[in-house]
């Protein structure tokens, strides 16, 4: 009897082993259909949305190789070379506002259409610079470009996402961020020859904007059914998230919309009405930001130089290289199955968690003066890795989808700013700073402001994951629902 109920027990484990494993596949599926959509609209959307987070990576990536060219080419000095380096981030900064007001005026379609116009200029004009002055101004209006572009696509992929699968969605950008950046470390060494090679590699920056503002003039592309609802188009709108999304998740959405309000300005942003607007928008601007000053902005871009403190350049290079690729693969897990597997907020605590960690022993390594390989390479990958697993994707989609509809594209340009003015204005000392208080010094400066962002994610930001746009106003502790007419539509 007992061997029987044993071996039925064992059983009854199998099957239901099997039908987890069966449930898993299919879940499997059912994300791989999403990410490619159900229809070629859907497919177009996804594809156009990930090429501005692909031309900012591929700029990070390509410019550690083409300033040094620069140098010798241009005959900059060092100055002015740091400053082409750090000038990114303020242009990024200034173009991020430009983006929500374009968004909200002309449409989502037509603001990522002048972004990518811009993206086309500012590499074209830096492949055919003569001067500094030719270089710096194709980098701000490249920068320019890609604050706008950040700003739209955030708004517009996070609108036009079935709430099951907008982590996926949304966080493709910062996994085509990463895409770009080790394109432009490939490509520095394919084209690191005298004479026109780093021409070669800032102009091939512009080939994805090209093909992107091809897919633009295709019909089928359609623009953000939410902000067609605020144009008081309405059928329209409703045909549009059909094709985007499928009839039963519009139905659902349409449902939670409510009816139409209008869209918020700039003096609403900077002081919203409402306890839960107040929050929001508070914690979002917090997570854009600290994505940036965390030490992944400034690490990325000085990787070469950090390196090459202790080995030659084509260690140093070889090194880069290492990160960047292993960054792709944690990459790649986390924005496909983790974030809406185990939800943002989870993400986020890991990462600060383990950058703490990671960096302290970094800083403590420099400080100890150990050896490259393994004492200082090895937690400096672990930086770059948890970030990646957590808070790089997560900084995209977690900001955008908590903010409500009618803040969500300025909120997004606010956060952009903020973000962006912190990373350039420590991209700008960090030269100095290595000076003055050494890597070890800098290291525990990023571990201290990881740490300060453990402990507001843990008190302050709430779990988003499987709720739609229209409920998460009831995340936050005083988050009550808007009761005058048409303001349902803002949650």
């Amino acid at each position: 009897m007992a061997t029987s109920a044993v071996l039925s027990a064992r059983k009854g484990v199998e099957r239901a082993s099997e039908k987890a494993s069966d449930a898993k596949g299919f879940e499997a599926l059912e994300s791989a259909r999403a990410l490619v959509g159900s229809s070629f609209p859907a497919l177009c959307a996804r594809v156009v949305t990930s090429v501005t987070a692909l031309a900012e990576g591929y700029d990070i990536g390509c410019i550690s190789g083409v300033a040094v060219l620069l140098r010798e080419d241009l005959n900059l000095t060092s100055k002015q070379v740091g400053v082409l380096v750090g000038i990114m981030n303020y242009a990024v900064m200034c173009g991020a506002p430009l983006g929500g007001m374009m968004a909200d005026a002309w449409g989502r379609k037509k603001a990522l259409a002048a972004t990518y116009v811009l993206l086309i200029v500012g590499a074209l004009i830096m492949a055919a610079a003569q001067s500094f002055m030719h270089v710096l101004l194709g980098r701000v209006v490249m920068g320019v470009g890609v604050g706008a572009g950040l700003s739209v696509v955030t708004s517009y992929i996070t609108e036009v996402s079935p709430k099951r699968y907008r982590g996926i969605f949304v966080g493709l950008e910062d996994f085509f961020l990463v895409i770009g950046i080790s394109c432009g470390y490939v490509l520095n060494y394919a084209l690191d020859v005298p004479g026109y090679g780093w021409r070669y590699m800032v102009g091939i920056g512009a080939v994805a904007p090209m093909g992107a503002l091809l897919m633009l003039l295709l019909p089928q592309l359609l623009e953000s059914p939410r902000w067609t609802m605020l144009r008081g188009q309405r059928e329209q709108a409703e045909e549009d998230l059909r094709l985007l999304v499928g009839d039963d998740e519009a139905r659902k959405m349409l449902q939670e919309w409510g009816r139409p309000a209008p869209l918020c300005t700039w003096a609403e942003v900077l002081s919203p009405k409402g306890t839960w607007r107040r929050q929001s928008l508070r914690v979002a601007v917090f997570i854009m930001a600290l994505s940036l000053i965390c030490g992944i902005g400034t690490t990325t871009v000085y990787m070469g130089t950090i390196f090459a403190t202790d080995v030659d350049l084509h260690e140093a290079a070889k090194m880069t290289s290492i990160v960047g690729g292993l960054r792709i693969v944690v990459q790649t897990v986390s924005s496909f199955v983790l974030v809406d597997l185990w939800g943002r907020r989870p993400l986020m605590l890991v990462t600060l968690a383990g950058a703490t960690l990671a960096l302290g022993a970094t800083a403590f390594a420099y400080w100890a003066q150990a050896a490259m390989m393994p004492y200082k390479f090895l937690p400096f990958l672990a930086f770059n890795l948890v970030y990646s697993f957590g808070l790089g994707p997560v900084s995209f989609i977690y900001p955008a989808e908590i903010m409500p509809s009618d803040l969500r594209s300025k909120g997004v340009s606010l956060g952009t700013m903020v973000g962006r003015g912190l990373c350039g204005t420590i991209n700008i000392m960090f030269p100095v700073a290595m000076d003055a208080i050494g890597l070890a010094g800098i290291f525990a400066c990023f571990a201290a402001v990881n740490s300060v962002g453990l402990a507001f994610v843990f008190l302050c930001a709430p779990e988003s994951k499987g709720h739609s746009l229209e409920e998460m106003h009831a995340l936050f502790p005083s988050g009550e629902e808007p009761q005058e007419d048409g303001d349902k539509h803002n949650v």
